[in-house]
């Protein structure tokens, strides 16, 4: 379970509060409609997969202070701890998430389904099931309590400044950006270099608009970080 140590500046329960709602709006948000999407496939069911053990590592960073598989780790530690049977498949999410990360598929002899039964189970085939709804429904468990600690206890965000400084590296995206022409905002599209028009941004608020740089760390502050700018 979470212990706390000495940090020389705590989150806020503000900062924290800023940092559930925006966890709650996208990755919780994203997760429910993957989880609501019923096809064979093209039902984002990898996509699903990759969401949830992301939102591990960024929770595990979050209460750890580690980075990459030490963060992962850290998560799926409270995960066992809320439901033992994890861990036993702690080596298997390993190899399981390097593979979803870097090849997008997963491994052989791996079944990926959304009926909301069997995870966790040995296909006919001898294959290891892999329900997605209730693989969520496990990780919004922990992950709903671990924010309830971390509100509770601000001290117990001990990765909180790591979290602030990895969503506000941000100085490659500006100075690319400072490269890009502005959008016109009368007929929808970028027009590139060459002048011909580009895909155009999604509009705020359309099925394909994301949160933006600033946006997703609009719960860090120029003063929490103690220089730069979001």
């Amino acid at each position: 379970m979470l212990t706390i140590v000495d940090i020389a500046e705590p989150a806020t329960p503000e900062q924290l509060s800023a940092l559930k709602e925006l966890l709650d709006k996208y990755l919780i948000g994203d997760l429910e409609t993957m989880a609501g999407l019923e096809k064979d496939s093209g039902g984002l069911g990898y996509p699903m997969l990759q969401t949830i053990l992301g939102g591990m590592e960024f929770i595990g960073m979050l209460i750890s202070d580690k980075k990459d598989g030490l963060a992962f780790e850290a998560f799926w530690n409270e995960l066992a701890g809320d439901l033992p049977i994890y861990e036993g498949a702690r080596k298997a999410f390993r190899a399981i998430r390097n593979s979803s990360a870097h090849f997008y598929l997963v491994h052989t002899g791996v079944s990926v389904t959304k009926d909301g039964v069997n995870h966790l189970t040995q296909t006919e085939e001898g294959f290891l099931s892999i329900d997605l709804v209730c693989f969520y429904r496990d990780f919004l468990t922990t992950y709903g309590r671990l924010m309830s600690d971390l509100l509770g206890d601000p001290r117990r965000a001990l990765g909180y400044s790591r979290v602030s400084r990895e969503l506000t590296k941000s100085q490659e995206i500006k100075r690319f950006a400072a490269t890009l022409n502005t959008a016109n905002p009368r007929l929808g599209v970028h027009h590139g270099p060459s002048g011909t028009p580009d895909p155009g941004k999604p509009s705020p608020g359309s099925a394909t608009s994301v949160p933006s740089v600033t946006n997703s760390a609009a719960f860090v502050t120029q003063a929490d970080l103690g220089h730069g700018h979001l």
